[in-house]
């Protein structure tokens, strides 16, 4: 890829940021101050440079650590650009920080001051990010149906309690999914 901005940042309430570390030649590292006062982040391919045919950019956010330690944690996949969705609004506040893709070892030379959000952008084939998304949507319907769990008594052994999901809670999800999809037929592809 050519020199110039090829990804632009914008947090809610701050200026346009285009000014990144490039790590190599497909991972960039944008560093945001002040994270905790971050609420939604717009995400774009700026249209100095396409991103190759095939390919797409993999969007990542790794915050400050959550006890006050001095590092960051672990890296959140949070969606994807590609040539045909330029653009991408996430809102941290539904970040699950416990689904953080432990072990990660991109962006390495990637650390903030601190109080920062860093950002990672990863050039990636447009397969891959299906299969992001893939692990992203089990990972949501998952957390969903644990939110609901509900123990009851095993009928097998009344002394012993199960947990159950009723199927109800099940089919709230899949039909705010059905009506997503319904809104914009590609919203799961990159999202």
């Amino acid at each position: 890829m050519s020199e110039g901005p090829v990804f632009g940042v914008i947090a809610a309430g701050r200026a346009v940021e285009t000014n990144c570390t490039r790590v190599s030649d497909t991972e960039f590292l944008f560093e945001l101050p002040q994270a905790s006062t971050i609420n939604h982040i717009v995400i774009f391919l700026t249209g100095a440079v396409s991103l190759p045919n095939e390919y797409g950019a993999s969007v990542y956010a790794r915050w400050p650590q959550m006890d006050g330690g001095d590092g960051h944690g672990d890296w959140h996949f949070l969606g994807a650009l590609t040539n045909n969705k330029p653009s991408a609004m996430f809102r941290f506040g539904q970040v699950n920080h416990q689904s953080a893709s432990a072990g990660k070892s991109m962006f390495v030379s990637g650390s903030a001051s601190a109080g920062s959000v860093l950002l990672g952008i990863q050039i990636t084939p447009v397969a891959e990010l299906q299969q992001k998304f893939t692990t992203k949507m089990l990972t949501n319907l998952f957390n969903h149906m644990q939110s609901h769990v509900v123990p009851m008594v095993n009928p097998q052994a009344p002394t012993q309690s199960v947990e159950v999901v009723p199927i109800r809670v099940v089919e709230e999800w899949f039909n705010k999914f059905q009506h997503r999809l319904k809104m914009n037929p590609d919203f799961w592809k990159y999202c």
